[in-house]
């Protein structure tokens, strides 16, 4: 069997992939390789899959970006979320509104206060254009009624170098460890949890609901495996058994909440085909009233 994941090797979803893949192949008997096919915002490895036969034996380690975003962001994407089935969330992680130590705001109020004082936009990053993060963060300056100029980078790091270094003032970015390593040593400051609650993963930062503007929004990162919609029901429901026992183990459980995630506990078929749809309902929405287009092969 075969997990493809869209990124390259070292990235979170390329973690995420090599946590599950020796535990789901103890538990269906089988050798797993995980195989990462990266480029265009991974709809390569997408369409890859695709157009693999749909037989069970080839998965793929997805999130929104891959499955929902680039279709609902590219006219000539040659897949639809509607393609893809769930074996299974793994972990999820809150998003954050971050800022540059430098910049003279402390949270979403008194950013708003600050954006409308002073002359010309602020920038705020992401980790490429049409990510999630670029997507939420342009969600994010309307809901707030504020200009906010976007840059795109090449992955976290550069991101995140750039944020340190006072070369861009925001940045909407996953409570990663690394995001949270860098806000409690001082070197970003987190302006809230784009969240309803508070992470377990760091109960200490206090989300955006304080702020007006920004009451109630609720967006976190999940990620999870993934096959095509055309595998036959027999063999998505063996997968998805073997996947709910397997994020029910604690050795997994623990290693997820040690990279900045928070487990999500195994989902009733039926709940998680719901929560998918609904995702790719909301996605879609979101793009098209924020008019992003982004030109992928």
């Amino acid at each position: 069997m075969t997990i493809i994941v869209p990124y390259a090797p070292g990235g979170p979803s390329d973690v995420g992939a090599r946590l599950l893949a020796p535990e789901l192949s103890k538990e269906l008997r089988a050798p797993i390789v995980v195989q990462n096919i990266a480029g265009a915002g991974g709809a390569i490895a997408a369409q890859k899959l695709l157009q693999l036969p749909a037989d069970g034996r080839t998965l793929f380690y997805g999130s929104p970006n891959e499955m929902m975003l680039v279709p609902a962001l590219s006219p000539s994407a040659r897949y639809k979320a509607q393609d893809f089935a769930p074996i299974g969330i793994a972990r999820r992680s809150a998003m954050v509104l971050v800022a540059r130590t430098e910049l003279p705001v402390k949270n979403v109020d008194e950013l708003v206060q600050y954006a409308k004082a002073r002359p010309g936009p602020l920038s705020y990053g992401s980790v490429g254009p049409g990510s999630f993060q670029h997507v939420l963060g342009a969600h994010v300056a309307a809901l707030l009624g504020i200009e906010m100029v976007h840059v795109p980078y090449k992955g976290a790091a550069p991101m995140n170098n750039d944020l340190i270094g006072q070369q861009v003032d925001l940045a909407v970015t996953t409570l990663s460890s690394g995001t949270l390593g860098f806000v409690d040593s001082g070197r970003m400051r987190s302006l809230g949890l784009l969240t309803l609650e508070r992470s377990p993963a760091a109960p200490h930062l206090a989300t955006v609901q304080d702020s007006k503007a920004l009451k109630g929004i609720d967006f976190t990162f999940w990620s999870g495996l993934f096959m095509a919609a055309a595998t036959p029901a027999a063999a998505q429901a063996g997968l998805q058994a073997a996947f709910r026992k397997v994020v029910a183990l604690p050795s997994v459980r623990d290693a997820m909440l040690a990279g900045g995630g928070e487990p999500v506990p195994p989902m009733p078929a039926a709940e998680l085909q719901a929560l998918f749809r609904d995702e790719s309902v909301r996605y879609s929405k979101l793009v098209k009233d924020l008019g992003i287009r982004i030109d992928r092969p």
